[in-house]
């Protein structure tokens, strides 16, 4: 077995099967040993489950990342690593890093660029139970 490892773009031998996962901090595995990432996880139980077949999962996750930087990089890794599956886990980040997203002409896209409104929204979706939590 051959665990993926966070930033692995290793080339495939044929017959295996090839999932790419891309994300924020949740998909690298922050403030976790890398074989604890979910994509570590994800690749262990699938060659367990099917010692048949070989399976890479790579692990592009970065902390931070927003689903602009994400959606910028995506089709350029997957001409890079030919997966046959994706997994996107994206999205938290959007209140408070607006780099690379669109939407500057918006109401919205305007008041991204200000640092109180950023905040406010990020103690909300931290209050409702929207921020990730490791405790």
């Amino acid at each position: 077995m051959r665990v993926g490892v966070r930033g692995d773009a290793a080339s495939a031998t044929a017959g295996t099967v090839t999932i790419l996962c891309v994300g924020d901090s949740h998909t690298y595995g922050l403030s976790l040993p890398p074989e604890q990432s979910y994509p570590a996880q994800l690749e262990s139980r699938l060659s367990q489950r099917h010692p048949e077949r070989v399976f890479q999962v790579v692990n592009l996750g970065i902390p931070g990342m927003n689903s602009g930087y994400l959606a910028n990089r995506l089709e350029r890794q997957m001409l890079q690593l030919r997966p046959q599956l994706v997994l996107v886990w994206v999205g938290i980040n959007n209140q408070w890093n607006v780099a690379e997203l669109e939407g500057g002409g918006s109401l919205r896209g305007l008041l991204l660029h200000s640092r109180l409104y950023r905040l406010a929204s990020l103690a909300w979706y931290t209050r409702t139970g929207y921020q990730y939590d490791p405790e």
